[in-house]
């Protein structure tokens, strides 16, 4: 992804990511996926982000997980990094 181009949408939360070839790639996060995206990057962990949300630890991860798997990511931190250069956080 690092010889991609990405733009940020805020108002209808997709990344949009342009590639070499340019093909234009959408990656949506929903609007739960952004809100605990918003909580990591405030350096709470997945216990405390359950807590406010009124949500499981494991739905919490499984948030993570499937926000790593559509920006290809392969930890949190690069997952932030990424989110955060499209202007999403």
């Amino acid at each position: 992804m690092s010889s991609s181009q990405r733009a940020f949408n805020p108002s209808d939360s997709k990344i949009y990511i342009t590639d070499i070839g340019d093909h234009i790639l959408q990656i949506q996060f929903t609007r739960r996926e952004i809100e605990i995206l918003k909580l990591i990057k405030q350096g709470k962990t997945t216990k405390i982000i359950a807590a406010e949300l009124n949500i499981s630890a494991f739905t919490v991860k499984k948030h993570r997980e499937n926000m790593m798997s559509k920006v290809e990511a392969e930890n949190m931190t690069e997952l932030v990094v990424v989110v955060s250069l499209n202007g999403l956080l």
